[in-house]
């Protein structure tokens, strides 16, 4: 259904401006975003307003030297878990909020698929060894289900790639999630 759909994308589309915001003006990255760190206010409703919590993690982009224990190992790009970079970038909270809003829009379907992979998945050293394939599941999904808007998906496989280079705009994926939100083609 569009419906929840479409409100899901309004809420990410919230999220990635509150990113848009914190890089602009405070020269951040939250650097732990997940669901359980966007808070709803107004759920059910018309007016549904999303706010980003918890900044234990958010660092300065110009620091060089940093804690890099204050990630969550799910919504980080594969590469970083694996101690091949410390530093943080912009384009890991883009790629956890296409994330976090992917395990919204493929509950079952990603429910289904770990429990395929790993039953044991939860466990943090089970969760990094399979993060890859769960990366490749997630890209799979945009490209081959419908719950994605079609001008979105390819914004969405970008966000995922491994290559930060590569990777969507923050200002890219705000224009894509408008465009999104304003059409009801799925």
């Amino acid at each position: 259904d569009f419906g929840d759909t479409k409100k899901l994308l309004e809420i990410g589309l919230q999220v990635a401006e509150g990113l848009k915001y914190l890089r602009d003006v405070h020269g951040m990255v939250h650097g732990d975003l997940k669901p359980d760190n966007i808070l709803i206010d107004g759920a059910g409703s018309a007016n549904v307003v999303a706010k980003i919590n918890d900044f234990g993690g958010a660092v300065k982009i110009t620091d060089n030297e940093h804690d890099d224990e204050e990630h969550t190992p799910a919504y980080t790009r594969p590469y970083r878990d694996r101690g091949q970079l410390k530093q943080r970038y912009y384009s890991d909270d883009i790629y956890a909020l296409v994330l976090a809003l992917m395990q919204k829009l493929y509950e079952t379907e990603i429910s289904s698929a770990l429990n395929l992979i790993d039953p044991d998945f939860y466990t943090l050293p089970t969760l990094i060894k399979h993060q890859k394939a769960l990366n490749r599941l997630a890209i799979q999904l945009v490209v081959s289900k419908n719950k994605v808007p079609k001008n979105l998906r390819w914004a969405f496989v970008r966000a995922l790639t491994y290559n930060r280079e590569k990777s969507i705009s923050l200002e890219e994926l705000i224009e894509e999630l408008k465009r999104a939100v304003k059409t009801s083609e799925v």
